[in-house]
């Protein structure tokens, strides 16, 4: 409580708050995440932890804590797989923040591309397009698939990172060599898988049944 004194005459008082030290970082682990869509368990650890405690990791949505010590409190964080640097701050209820902690995220490792199958693997020819399913490992949004010399899909988003499914018309017989290429996260082509495409024969016909009748 303040208060002034002139003479014999004290003011009024008023309170003046007094806050405990501002909350610090001392270290956090990991300090470096590989980049993930699922979330991972920051530690962080300091002083000056009060609950509730909030926890701002980059752009990411602040996180309130509520279980923790006065030196330790962890987090749950989901921080993407782009490659980049996150800052890490806490701030407690009195809106104190703490110095800054970084955190490193690497970009996760990328599979070979590789493709293993064309299904089906043989049609006959027809001026209707079909449905073709690739799978293989390391597909990623934006790949080029290459039917033969006379068709190329740009821009095909997988459904996985093993699994894609294209449209082509196939109306000439002959054996076509599929590819598929990325960009990103590394450029790569994969080996060729051939398609087998066939001319369609006569319709068939019944001419005669043996024995007939039957018993």
């Amino acid at each position: 409580a303040v208060t002034v004194t002139s003479g014999t005459t004290t003011s009024n008082s008023l309170n003046l708050t007094v806050l405990g030290p501002p909350p610090a970082i001392t270290t956090i682990s990991p300090t470096s995440m590989v980049g993930s869509t699922s979330p991972q368990t920051l530690t962080i650890n300091g002083s000056g932890f009060v609950s509730p405690m909030t926890v701002r990791v980059g752009s990411l949505s602040p996180i309130t804590v509520t279980t923790l010590t006065a030196t330790q409190l962890s987090v749950p964080v989901t921080v993407g797989t782009t490659a980049t640097t996150l800052s890490v701050i806490v701030t407690n209820p009195s809106g104190q923040s703490s110095n800054t902690a970084t955190l490193t995220v690497t970009a996760p490792p990328v599979a070979a591309l590789t493709l293993s199958t064309v299904t089906p693997g043989s049609v006959f020819v027809s001026s209707t397009a079909r449905s073709f399913t690739l799978t293989g490992t390391g597909f990623t949004n934006g790949m080029t698939v290459k039917i033969g010399t006379g068709i190329t899909l740009t821009n095909v988003n997988p459904t996985s990172t093993t699994s894609l499914t294209v449209q082509a018309t196939l109306t000439t017989a002959g054996t076509y060599p599929v590819t598929v290429s990325r960009t990103t996260p590394t450029a790569a082509t994969s080996a060729a898988v051939n398609l087998i495409v066939t001319a369609q024969g006569a319709s068939p016909t019944i001419t005669k049944l043996t024995p007939n009748p039957f018993t």
